[in-house]
């Protein structure tokens, strides 16, 4: 059986998470794009 995989050993954590932590954005986050006119733009590590 394949171990699962690193990028989802927070997932448990999301789900009690109150708050945006530095290991929830490294997990989840592949960047974040600033915008003008105070729009940004997340592009994520998943579809």
């Amino acid at each position: 059986m394949d171990a699962i995989p690193e990028e989802l050993a927070v997932v448990d954590e999301t789900i009690t998470a109150d708050k945006l932590t530095k290991e929830l954005v490294d997990a989840f986050v592949e960047k974040v794009i600033l915008k003008p006119v105070h729009q940004v733009e997340i592009v994520w590590k998943f579809r």
